[in-house]
């Protein structure tokens, strides 16, 4: 329930497609008559899901990170999680201290990805310094060897990467491989999961700016997170583990940012 009023839960899968994020949020608004959608995950799927929720005017609490569906004119799209291109600025103060003045971007091809890359490259050339080369790979690509190889020929300071999580352990693991040692910059989390991808000390020295990360057990909370340890505390006791990504607490915030929208309206 939500405010002491019961709800009724519609669960559909967009299994990561914006064509299928598009059928469900049609039928969730055309058969299901539902008051509140919250999805989809993906940026690309919320890009596309958008203009129809807002269409039907039903509030759709969208869970992707990109800036770009969030600069459409759709009022009944909100979003409660992070905007990506907003830790750009964080990020460029991180490599800043540490007196980096020449990177490399790998990025991918999705919304998120390309978008926050352009970020990036923009922020740091305005701070005064040399992007040296950006590299980029297609939906279903696997080698990036040759990508990788340029990148360590380039001989930068430090790598950014924006990437959909689960291709960065895979990034990172070729980076290595290469011979590249330095740091490598993300603009996404990596999962517990993702760093056992990357294999070994691969993952070690990579650095993101994210209000999440996933922990192995409540003891690797630090204690003045209580918010955070509330929640872990909680999915905890229902499911029998931590969240393995940060799904959930995306999840979480919205629906605390809705719960308290809906004491606003009175509803």
């Amino acid at each position: 329930g939500l405010n002491g009023e019961e709800l009724e839960l519609l669960i559909y899968d967009t299994q990561g497609s914006p064509e299928e994020a598009v059928r469900v949020v049609t039928k969730l608004a055309q058969e299901d008559d539902v008051d509140l959608i919250v999805g989809p995950m993906f940026s690309g799927e919320c890009s596309a899901a958008g203009s129809f929720a807002n269409n039907y005017k039903v509030p759709m609490m969208a869970i992707g990170t990109s800036a770009s569906f969030m600069k459409e004119d759709w009022p009944y799209v909100y979003r409660a999680t992070v905007n990506n291109s907003r830790a750009v600025p964080s990020t460029v103060k991180m490599m800043e201290g540490l007196g980096y003045e020449k990177i490399a971007i790998f990025h991918g091809q999705d919304d998120s990805a390309n978008n926050v890359a352009k970020d990036m490259e923009a922020a740091w050339k305005e701070s005064g310094h040399e992007v040296l080369l950006k590299e980029s790979y297609d939906v279903g690509d696997t080698d990036f060897s040759a990508q990788a190889a340029n990148i360590v020929a380039a001989n930068p300071d430090a790598v950014y990467v924006s990437l959909v999580v689960d291709m960065t352990s895979v990034i990172v693991k070729q980076l290595r491989q290469s011979g590249y040692d330095g740091i490598i910059f993300s603009y996404e989390v990596m999962y517990t999961a993702n760093i056992e991808l990357a294999g070994g000390n691969n993952a070690d020295h990579v650095a993101f700016t994210h209000p999440y990360v996933t922990y192995e057990s409540l003891d690797d909370v630090p204690e003045d997170l209580t918010n955070m340890r509330e929640f872990l505390e909680k999915f905890e006791e229902r499911y029998g583990s931590l969240p393995e990504t940060d799904g959930g607490y995306r999840g979480w915030d919205t629906m605390l940012v809705v719960a308290e929208a809906a004491k606003i309206a009175g509803v």
